[in-house]
């Protein structure tokens, strides 16, 4: 069952790295992070992002976690996965699922969504896990910023730790 929170809506970030430590006790996990940009005016982007994060709710496996970070950013906690191609064919359901809309009357293609995928192996830490779908992310708004990228674990010993943003 995904979890929200008493409001109806999913958990906000602050839970994010709570829920990955809970789910790593059941390896292996995934972690999918999501950055949509979408061209809704100031005053209506508050509730769109709860509406994707319900949009997003529906498309995961049972179980899984959707959390709204901010205005822009969702996150997905998948675990514990059959196979670690699953977080990834999860990411990809998810891009098209927020990518494939028109505005009417108007026939232009809707918003665009980076996405970046991290897969835990043994040892990993939750912050390393979620620095990793970060990093992943990042890679994603650098190569056009619409697009789902997996996290490359040639990449592991290279990132340093970064400060707390979740």
């Amino acid at each position: 069952m995904n979890e929200r929170d008493g409001h109806g809506g999913q958990r906000d970030g602050g839970a994010l790295l709570s829920i990955v430590t809970d789910r790593l006790a059941s390896p292996p996990i995934g972690v999918i992070l999501v950055e949509v940009r979408t061209e809704r005016p100031a005053d209506d982007r508050r509730s769109g992002d709860r509406d994707d994060a319900v949009a997003l709710a529906g498309l995961v496996a049972p179980g899984a976690t959707v959390v709204t970070l901010d205005t822009d950013r969702l996150a997905v906690v998948l675990g514990p996965l059959t196979a670690p191609a699953e977080a990834e064919a999860t990411a990809h359901r998810l891009w098209e699922a927020l990518t494939d809309r028109t505005v009417p009357g108007n026939g232009q293609v809707g918003p665009q969504a980076a996405i970046g995928v991290a897969v835990s192996r043994t040892g990993d830490e939750p912050e390393d896990l979620i620095r990793y779908a970060d990093h992943a992310l990042t890679d994603a708004t650098m190569l056009g910023g619409d697009g789902v990228v997996p996290f490359d674990d040639g990449d592991r010993d290279l990132l340093l730790p970064r400060p707390d943003q979740y």
